[in-house]
Protein backbone atom coordinates (compact mmCIF):
# COMPACT_ATOMS: atom_id res chain seq x y z
CA UNK A 1 0.00 0.00 0.00
CA UNK A 2 1.16 3.81 -0.87
CA UNK A 3 2.06 5.86 2.61
CA UNK A 4 1.46 9.41 2.35
CA UNK A 5 2.90 12.38 4.51
CA UNK A 6 0.67 15.82 4.81
CA UNK A 7 2.88 18.96 4.73
CA UNK A 8 1.66 22.38 6.01
CA UNK A 9 2.70 25.08 6.02
CA UNK A 10 1.30 26.94 9.19
CA UNK A 11 2.17 29.98 11.15
CA UNK A 12 4.32 33.11 10.23
CA UNK A 13 4.67 33.22 6.71
CA UNK A 14 4.96 36.73 5.06
CA UNK A 15 6.02 36.80 1.45
CA UNK A 16 9.30 34.16 1.88
CA UNK A 17 10.14 31.20 -0.23
CA UNK A 18 10.04 28.04 0.87
CA UNK A 19 11.53 24.65 -0.35
CA UNK A 20 9.88 21.37 1.37
CA UNK A 21 12.42 17.55 0.28
CA UNK A 22 12.04 13.90 1.10
CA UNK A 23 14.91 12.18 1.51
CA UNK A 24 16.47 15.38 -1.05
CA UNK A 25 13.73 15.05 -3.54
CA UNK A 26 11.93 18.38 -4.13
CA UNK A 27 7.98 18.17 -3.57
CA UNK A 28 7.20 21.60 -2.72
CA UNK A 29 9.00 25.37 -3.86
CA UNK A 30 6.61 28.18 -3.84
CA UNK A 31 7.90 31.83 -3.64
CA UNK A 32 6.07 34.21 -1.91
CA UNK A 33 4.12 31.88 1.00
CA UNK A 34 2.07 33.77 3.34
CA UNK A 35 -0.17 32.79 6.11
CA UNK A 36 -3.65 32.79 5.75
CA UNK A 37 -4.73 34.28 9.29
CA UNK A 38 -8.91 33.27 8.35
CA UNK A 39 -7.59 29.66 8.07
CA UNK A 40 -4.40 29.73 10.33
CA UNK A 41 -2.44 28.21 7.27
CA UNK A 42 -0.18 29.10 4.17
CA UNK A 43 -0.17 26.23 1.82
CA UNK A 44 -0.38 22.01 2.54
CA UNK A 45 1.50 19.21 -0.14
CA UNK A 46 0.13 15.55 0.51
CA UNK A 47 3.02 13.75 -0.80
CA UNK A 48 2.92 9.64 -2.12
CA UNK A 49 5.88 7.62 -0.12
CA UNK A 50 6.25 4.05 -2.17
CA UNK A 51 7.15 2.56 1.31
CA UNK A 52 5.10 4.20 4.17
CA UNK A 53 7.29 1.77 6.52
CA UNK A 54 10.52 3.50 5.59
CA UNK A 55 11.49 6.43 7.84
CA UNK A 56 11.84 9.19 5.62
CA UNK A 57 14.00 12.91 6.33
CA UNK A 58 12.56 16.01 5.85
CA UNK A 59 14.07 19.35 4.97
CA UNK A 60 12.57 22.64 5.00
CA UNK A 61 14.55 25.77 3.87
CA UNK A 62 12.44 29.15 4.12
CA UNK A 63 14.25 32.42 2.77
CA UNK A 64 17.80 30.92 3.17
CA UNK A 65 17.29 29.20 6.67
CA UNK A 66 16.38 25.66 6.97
CA UNK A 67 15.88 22.56 9.37
CA UNK A 68 15.49 18.96 9.22
CA UNK A 69 13.20 16.00 10.73
CA UNK A 70 13.58 12.41 10.75
CA UNK A 71 9.60 10.75 10.27
CA UNK A 72 8.28 7.64 10.83
CA UNK A 73 5.26 8.32 8.29
CA UNK A 74 3.36 4.96 9.75
CA UNK A 75 3.13 6.45 13.11
CA UNK A 76 3.28 10.61 12.52
CA UNK A 77 2.32 10.89 8.74
CA UNK A 78 1.66 14.73 9.01
CA UNK A 79 4.02 17.48 9.51
CA UNK A 80 4.01 21.41 10.51
CA UNK A 81 6.23 23.87 9.35
CA UNK A 82 6.51 27.27 11.38
CA UNK A 83 8.59 30.56 9.91
CA UNK A 84 9.34 32.24 13.73
CA UNK A 85 11.72 34.69 14.21
CA UNK A 86 13.82 33.83 11.52
CA UNK A 87 13.60 30.12 12.61
CA UNK A 88 12.30 27.17 10.83
CA UNK A 89 10.24 25.18 13.38
CA UNK A 90 9.02 21.23 12.02
CA UNK A 91 6.67 19.22 14.20
CA UNK A 92 5.41 16.08 13.27
CA UNK A 93 2.10 13.99 14.83
CA UNK A 94 -0.67 12.26 13.74
CA UNK A 95 -2.66 14.74 12.14
CA UNK A 96 -2.13 18.37 11.47
CA UNK A 97 -4.05 18.91 14.34
CA UNK A 98 -1.60 17.48 16.67
CA UNK A 99 1.57 17.84 15.25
Amino acid sequence: AMGKLTIVLRHGFAGESVAVQIDDRPVLVRDGVRTRLQIDRADAREVALADPTRRVRIRVSVAGESATLDVDPAQTPAVTVDWSDGRVVLAAGADVHDA
